[in-house]
């Protein structure tokens, strides 16, 4: 391997966007904390305040995260007193969760944390907007490898192990 070839940490956009994940969350958590919630019920709580009714399966597909693991979110947020579940009306047994009073009151503080956390990002609205949009678009094509991909792949490995 030459020394161009060989992988730096620094180079690594997954460790970018691992370090910038982190800060991200580091910011929310003691914020969130004054407000009796953690950032993984956050995201899950934006979701029932964009959404008015969900259930695991559509909060899962949403953060993509396991049904188990939404569903072990909604509850929670159901013991503390933010969600109402109730049998979801399709008879499966599914429970369905919306706001309760307490629910929408906490949506206030969730403004002013998200309010704090990009105040610190130092960037304008517009410039976070552009930069959601090109973290979303690389998403998508990542959970799409093309087929020239795959293929530049496999040559680089038959070229490793010549």
């Amino acid at each position: 391997m030459t020394n161009q070839q060989k992988l730096s940490l620094d180079d690594q956009l997954c460790f970018a966007l691992f370090a910038a994940t982190n800060a991200i969350a580091q910011s929310y958590q003691p914020k969130l904390e004054q407000i009796g919630i953690t950032y993984p019920e956050y995201l899950v709580m934006l979701v029932v305040w964009q959404d008015s009714e969900v259930t695991a399966e559509s909060v899962s597909a949403r953060l993509t995260l396991s049904e188990a693991g939404a569903d072990r979110i909604l509850k929670d947020l159901e013991k503390s007193g933010y969600l109402i579940g109730h049998p979801h009306e399709n008879g499966t047994g599914q429970l369905s969760f919306e706001l309760s009073d307490a629910g929408r009151d906490l949506e206030i503080g969730a403004a002013r944390v998200w309010n704090s956390v990009v105040c610190q990002t130092q960037m304008d609205l517009d410039e976070l907007g552009h930069l959601r949009m090109e973290l979303m678009a690389l998403t998508q094509r990542m959970k799409s490898e093309s087929e020239d991909c795959k293929k530049h792949y496999i040559d680089g490995l038959l070229n490793i192990a010549s």
